[in-house]
């Protein structure tokens, strides 16, 4: 029976598929033979039950994740970001795919349409041309043969070397076109008259050429690209200042898969909260009693059965107690998930912490692949019209080039601000950085002030403030610790006020909280800061203005210290965002200029 099996299978692989296969029976013993050896756990797991992997147990996990990310992540305000094209590499998504076809076959129809329209060629020019669609067509039989939807690899730096030829050919051949188009400018003395000549009968060939060159260009551009390596490398590591959107990005990202039938298992950092080993933190916050190779090889067996990279996400390994125990098991962690080709793996941190938690040799080893998160950087415009679309503002006739609106997190509080204010336009003036300071404090106030009743009357962040503005003047960097201790002594204690109020502040995004080496001790020390920089710059001149300008006599003042240190010739520089604030605030209080100081 098994004999005319096989034969009946090979002959209709043959007539159906034109392939050669070859059968190798295993019996019971050999099927519960390699099944009950380790490296096989994970399909066991898979295959028997022994691990629920459903879809719907993906999707719930992922669910129950993004709630616990509460004001991080607001689904219905999306904007489109060139940094989503690495996850599709990673993911070997439809869209990855259409996105290098797209530049594939713009490049080639750019060449084609150059060819077709070919007016004549020379010796010289036919040589170059017979190299340059030589080396095209190979590099187009080797792009039909990529497979890019699974794991198999993607030999890019072949396709690279090829694009380099071609390059190398195609300059040649455009310094040939330039010459005889010159050669019958010269020989019927056309002249150029006001930016216009008479074409020649090349022109059109020169303009289709560069053309070309352009989409070979770009097309050369996406091959090099770091997201191409993330297609056979599925390792990231992403990094970006506090507020930025990495949360957000991750969350979406994650419902984005679950719509396209594509598994991940989404974790957050802030929940990891004991110093141990991640795994067992894993299968805690998973509800899952197996080992690490029963738990990667069931998910690599669920990955391989739907033909579909499953993604593990982690975000913020800086939060919770993970900058206490990732630096010592980040590379073994990565290392476990790479023997399991259909798993990826993206981790998210906080730009400052990164030095501290990702070890040195880290990249060293090829492990991950980093991608840094800019926000809203150079698309202020079009996310400030969708945030203000979604809050039911007007969107203002100027554009708002305060580098504060690149940041998704303050231009979220922004418009709740003016949401929660019943206001459906941006106030006159409010442009201004220091109105936007105060608004973005009142959005603050207006988020807090439940669990602070008193916290407007008392003008409870403007007394933080107070406090927190000269401790940094005087020493450029405080630690949390200090700072805690003496808001406590100063403002909470004071005012009968929660101590939880710094923190809560943190929360909201007035301050952050990052890590700083300290020499003197010899360890790192957590320090705080205001989110926006600018923000401190104008509120520490506020402080130094209010506490140190004669607005009868201003240039006298600034002879004196501390307002004559920020105008030192050597410290210029060092202080240039000070000296702006200066800039706008001083002829607001006093008729004078700070160029004329």
């Amino acid at each position: 029976k098994w004999d005319k099996k096989i034969e009946k299978w090979q002959k209709l692989a043959q007539d159906e598929y034109g392939r050669e296969i070859e059968f190798i029976y295993w019996g019971s013993s050999d099927f519960i033979t390699r099944l009950s050896e380790e490296k096989n756990a994970g399909l066991k797991s898979f295959f028997f039950g022994d691990i629920d992997l459903s879809n719907d147990w993906f999707e719930n996990q992922n669910k129950l994740a993004i709630a616990d990310l509460d004001k991080r992540y607001t689904p219905e305000i999306n904007v489109e970001l060139d940094i989503l094209e690495n996850f599709d590499a990673l993911s070997r998504n439809e869209k990855f795919k259409n996105k290098v076809d797209n530049f594939y076959h713009e490049f080639m129809v750019s060449f084609r349409n150059f060819l077709n329209h070919l007016y004549e060629k020379n010796e010289h020019i036919e040589s170059s041309l017979i190299q340059l669609t030589d080396k095209i067509n190979a590099l187009g039989i080797l792009y039909e043969h990529i497979i890019f939807d699974g794991i198999a690899y993607i030999d890019f730096k072949q396709i690279e070397e090829f694009l380099e030829n071609i390059s190398n050919i195609s300059y040649e051949l455009s310094d040939l076109l330039d010459k005889i188009n010159q050669k019958e400018i010269e020989e019927k003395n056309i002249k150029t008259s006001h930016g216009y000549r008479t074409s020649t009968k090349y022109d059109s060939n020169v303009s289709d050429f560069r053309d070309y060159q352009s989409n070979l260009y770009q097309f050369k551009e996406i091959i090099n690209s770091r997201a191409l390596m993330l297609a056979n490398n599925p390792f990231m590591i992403l990094d970006g200042e506090a507020g930025i959107g990495k949360s957000h990005l991750l969350a979406d990202i994650v419902n984005e898969r679950i719509k396209e039938n594509s598994n991940s298992i989404f974790l957050l950092g802030q929940q990891f909260r004991e110093d141990k080993n991640p795994w067992n933190q894993i299968f805690d916050l998973l509800q899952l009693k197996c080992t690490k190779e029963e738990f990667l090889g069931a998910l690599n067996a669920k990955a391989e059965s739907q033909n579909k990279r499953l993604i593990i996400f982690i975000d913020a390994i800086n939060e919770g107690k993970g900058r206490d125990f990732w630096n010592e098991f980040l590379i073994s962690f990565i290392e476990s998930i790479k023997k399991y080709e259909w798993l990826g793996l993206v981790l998210s941190i906080r730009s400052s912490y990164f030095d501290l938690i990702v070890p040195k040799k880290f990249f060293e080893k090829g492990l991950a692949i980093p991608i840094s998160h800019f926000g809203f950087e150079g698309v202020e415009y079009n996310a400030s019209k969708i945030f203000f679309e979604n809050y039911n503002i007007l969107q203002p006739s100027i554009p708002l080039l305060n580098p504060e609106f690149s940041n998704p997190l303050f231009l979220k509080l922004f418009c709740e601000g003016l949401n929660k204010k019943g206001l459906t336009h941006i106030p006159d003036g409010y442009e201004g950085i220091t109105n936007i300071i105060k608004f973005f404090i009142e959005g603050i106030e207006e988020k807090l002030s439940k669990k602070y009743t008193n916290m407007k009357s008392l003008k409870l962040i403007y007394k933080v403030i107070d406090v927190v503005i000269p401790l940094i003047i005087d020493n450029q960097t405080i630690a949390y610790d200090d700072t805690l201790a003496i808001v406590i002594e100063k403002v909470t204690s004071k005012y009968g006020v929660n101590p939880e109020f710094l923190d809560d502040l943190i929360i909201e995004g007035m301050f952050i909280k990052n890590l700083s080496y300290n020499y003197i001790i010899g360890e790192n020390v957590e320090k705080i800061y205001f989110l926006y920089e600018r923000f401190e710059d104008h509120l520490k001149v506020k402080y130094l203005f209010d506490n140190y300008l004669d607005k009868g006599n201003p240039k006298e003042s600034f002879k004196n210290a501390p307002l004559n240190s920020y105008l030192e010739e050597d410290k210029l520089h060092y202080n240039r965002g000070v000296i702006d604030a200066m800039s706008i605030q001083l002829p607001e209080i006093v008729p004078v200029e700070i160029i004329d100081i």
